[in-house]
């Protein structure tokens, strides 16, 4: 949706999502990380480049606490950061 020149209202949805799931999730739960992450690369999209560091950082310190450095989903988030590094060097 972001990618049509959505973003704010993308922003807005996914940060709703991840309230919900904070809301009813077990914290640990893997969902929350997959909505933090893509709440991530919005922002990025937005330009709010700070804070989408900030919340891929978050993201990987979660999964290396919570599921462990070796959970599948965890690359994403460290793929997701360096993207958005190698991005603002454009």
């Amino acid at each position: 949706m972001w990618r049509q020149g959505l973003d704010a209202q993308a922003e807005v949805m996914v940060s709703r999502a991840l309230g919900i799931q904070r809301g009813t999730l077990n914290a640990e739960d893997s969902d929350i990380l997959l909505s933090m992450s893509l709440l991530g690369s919005i922002l990025d999209d937005s330009g709010k480049h700070s804070a989408a560091k900030t919340i891929e950082r978050q993201t990987i310190a979660r999964y290396e606490k919570v599921l462990g450095a070796e959970h599948p989903h965890a690359p994403t988030s460290v793929y997701c950061l360096a993207y958005l590094l190698a991005n603002q060097r454009l």
